[in-house]
Parts: C-alpha cells; structure tokens; sequence
C-alpha cells in the first residue's frame, strides 16, 4: 500500500551561486546521466530533467515509474497519470510523487536552472588540485585555481582557455557522432578520439589552473616560488589532469559556462558577431586583431603587452571600441 511518508524535509538551493560543491556534484551526475545532455531542449525534457534534479537533490530514491490504473494507455499526457514510486533512505514506506505534484514546485523552485535572463555559475568550487607524482621523487604537484570572477586572468590566458574549450567542445561533439555511427568507426578509431577529448579537458584545466613553480620576479628581479601563470604550462601540465573527475570536470563546464554568461551580459558587444559596412559579419576574434592593432598605434603597446593586461581590461576596451563604431554607424545613416 502506498501513503505518503510523514514529512520530507526538502532544501532546493535558489541559484547556482547558492548550491554547495555537493549540490553541483549531484546536479553534474544527473546530467552526466542524460543519454545527450545537448538533446535536452525540448519544454517536457527539460522538465523531466529538473524532475531528476530535483529528486536527486531533495534525496528521494525512485524505485519505478508507473501510470494510474484509470490512466488512457494511449494518452501522451504523462502529467495526469506518471507517477513515481518513491522512498526515503533508511525508510521502508514507499509513496506515489505524481508529475502533476511536480510541475509547479519544480517549475518555480529549479527555474533557475534554465533560466537566460538569470545568472549562471560563477563561484568556482575547486580553489586547489594536487597531482602526486612518483617520478624521479614522490611529491606532489599543487596548483591554484582562477580568482573571483577570472580576475587573475591575462588577455593570453583567456584566450589560450577559450580556444582549448571551443577544442573540448568539438571534440566532444565528434566522438558523440563516431559512437552513434559504431558500424562505421572502428574501436581504435574511437578510443583515439576518445584520448583527443580528454587531451582537450587536460589543456584547458593546466591553462585556469597555475602550478606553484619557480620564476624570477620581474619587478624586484628575485628568486620565488609560488603560483603564476607561464604561457608554456598547458603545454606542460596537462597530464596531471587527463585523469581529472568527471564529476567535477562537469561542474567546472557549469562554472565556465556560467562564467560566459556572465561576461555576455557585461560585455554583450564582445561575445557576438557585428555588421561592418560592406556587408561582413566581424567575429570577436577579428575584433580582438582590430583592438590589438588600434592599441598599438594609439597606446604605443606590442600584442605581448596586451597578452599580458588583465583580460577585463581588454574586453572592456573592445566593448567602448565597438560601442563606438555603433553610434558612428547612427551618425553616418542620419
């Protein structure tokens, strides 16, 4: 028989910036658990989706999914006769969860997490990683995560990290085609593609995190040994990370993502294509090669010195240059 338990004590975070690193460790498994995370587009799967999110964060074990005895066999309304049969760890008694029970509490407290005009994840949840390393002595390789909202980040930096995620992402997008295409690719060819994902992982994670390393302090010319970023360390370090989790690797493609959300919204010029006079669509890269270029001859700075302005400080003169061309555009059409 089924009745409902006595209370169940549900705590659903209200954001992505107020979920724990153990929230987003539970939310990343239940989209790792999506047969294509970038097929969940549809209204009724991404409501199915937060249903998962919400269960596995409300801690509520799903033993089977089953329709009312009354239910129409051949109604494709799920809401009005799914159910699931659930039951709280450590507890014997089971109880039915109806979708329709779902819907208005998923859809108003997991809003958040399909939400465009809303803000994504920008706390970054894994501050340190350590590698131990047996070779030529045991010891361990520590490295330091980005600062607040990437405020650490040079020009160079961020770019070599957009480009090894852009890498990441077709990667990922060819090894979803191999593997549906089974009959056609063999197994090395897989495995192969395979070792380019995590190859691409490993390069982006070496590039936002700096080692703790030896260099010479430019300013004061002395010896230290602390964390910095060096334009050869993704190069160098991303072996320490092609073993990285994918649990945590899933919550640090929320943090970025969330991240580029955020920078859409600040520097909404910079993150989309823009309409010149003759008609060509100029991509952020092109801009990026105008914004060095006009640097150079108006500031008297090389690219290597805007590889290594802070990276804020770029974008934000590519968006007053591209706000600029805007109103000049207005001018020239009155």
């Amino acid at each position: 028989m089924f009745t409902p338990p006595t209370k169940i004590d549900i705590k659903i975070p209200r954001a992505w910036n107020l979920c724990s690193r153990e929230q987003l460790e539970t939310i990343a498994t239940v989209l790792m658990g999506q047969t294509l995370i970038a097929d969940v587009i549809s209204t009724s799967s991404m409501f199915q989706l937060k249903c998962n999110i919400f269960l596995a964060l409300a801690n509520i074990d799903v033993l089977s999914t089953d329709k009312a005895d009354s239910a129409n066999i051949a109604s494709t309304d799920d809401l009005l006769s799914k159910y699931y049969v659930c039951r709280l760890p450590g507890e014997k008694q089971t109880f039915r969860l109806y979708l329709w029970q779902l819907q208005s509490f998923v859809e108003d407290n997991l809003k958040w997490i399909d939400d465009e005009k809303g803000n994504g994840l920008t706390n970054f949840v894994y501050p340190t990683y350590k590698k131990w390393i047996l070779y030529p002595l045991p010891h361990y390789h520590l490295y330091d995560g980005p600062a607040v909202l990437m405020q650490d980040f040079t020009w160079q930096r961020y770019r070599f990290a957009q480009d090894y995620m852009e890498w990441y992402v077709h990667s990922s997008n060819e090894l979803v085609r191999m593997t549906k295409k089974r009959r056609v690719y063999s197994v090395k060819e897989i495995a192969h593609q395979e070792k380019e994902v995590r190859r691409a992982m490993g390069l982006f994670l070496a590039t936002i995190y700096n080692r703790r390393t030896d260099y010479v302090n430019e300013s004061t010319g002395l010896k230290e040994h602390d964390f910095m970023f060096r334009s050869d360390q993704s190069q160098t370090n991303y072996q320490d990370f092609v073993g990285f989790s994918p649990v945590k690797w899933q919550v640090i493609l929320l943090w970025w993502s969330g991240m580029m959300h955020y920078f859409q919204q600040r520097y909404p010029r910079c993150f989309k294509r823009q309409n010149t006079s003759d008609g060509h669509r100029s991509t952020p890269l092109e801009l990026y090669t105008r914004t060095v270029a006009t640097m150079e001859k108006y500031l008297g700075l090389d690219e290597q010195t805007v590889n290594d302005q802070n990276f804020h400080i770029v974008l934000q003169h590519m968006e007053d240059m591209a706000r600029q061309n805007e109103e000049m555009e207005k001018i020239r059409n009155k």
